[in-house]
Formats: C-alpha cells, structure tokens, sequence
C-alpha cells in the first residue's frame, strides 16, 4: 500500500491539532486490517483525482434468523457480530482493537445487539461462549 500524502498539509496538520483526525494514512491501514481478518478481498486502485477502495463481496453467512438488515445499526454494531462468528470467544478488549473503539463502545454495542436479538451469550461471565 501506498504511503498517504496529505493534499494540502496545512490543512491535514490542522485537522490533526484539532483533533479531527488521529493520524496520517492510519484509515486505509485500518481497512486493509479488517478486510483481512474477515476475509475480505479489496483493492487499492490510485487515481489522477484520487484513490478507489473496492469491496468484493462474498458468499454471505446466514445466522439461522431470517432478518432484514437492520438500517439503525452503526458501523461498530456491524463490524461486531463479523469479528464474533470468525471467533466468539473474543474478548471486548480484542473486539476494540480489532474496530479501532473503546472497550466501552464495545459493550455498549453488544447490549444493543443483544437487545435487538442479533446476538445472545451463552455461559458464564468467566468464560461466555455462543
């Protein structure tokens, strides 16, 4: 992957004093991450104007409920039930890491999918598995 080069640096610099953003080319890092964990494949294709990320989609997992998708999740409700069904013995300080968030915003988003029926626990709070 290509090293990220801010257009206008002075801009990109004020952006990050201003705490807007984190850090330099630190978003495409985190795709590439998360497409390789979860098997995705993707593309980084350079443009005059630009740069284009594709998605490929694959084959796609049923949980056994026939739901629709749910268009009030947020993007870290999303991510979350993918990191589970490839391990569902994941720690909330590894699903953190994995989509870049607090531990915090973690539970808050399993108490949402736990609620919304997306996901349940199963075992003890030492060792939850299901």
């Amino acid at each position: 992957m290509p090293p990220s080069i801010p257009r206008n640096p002075l801009i990109a610099k004020t952006l990050y004093l201003g705490h807007k953003i984190e850090q330099f080319g630190s978003g495409l890092k985190r795709v590439a991450s998360l497409c390789n964990d979860a098997e995705v494949p993707y593309e980084f294709t350079n443009l005059a104007e630009g740069f284009r990320v594709t998605l490929r989609r694959g084959s796609v997992i049923h949980s056994g409920k026939n739901v629709t998708t749910d268009v009030t999740l947020n993007s870290t409700e999303m991510a979350a039930p993918a990191l589970l069904m490839q391990n569902p013995h994941q720690m909330r300080q590894e699903l953190a890491d994995k989509i870049s968030t607090s531990t915090r915003t973690i539970q808050r988003a399993l108490n949402t999918l736990t609620a919304k029926g997306y996901i349940h626990r199963e075992g003890n709070k030492p060792t939850p598995h299901g």
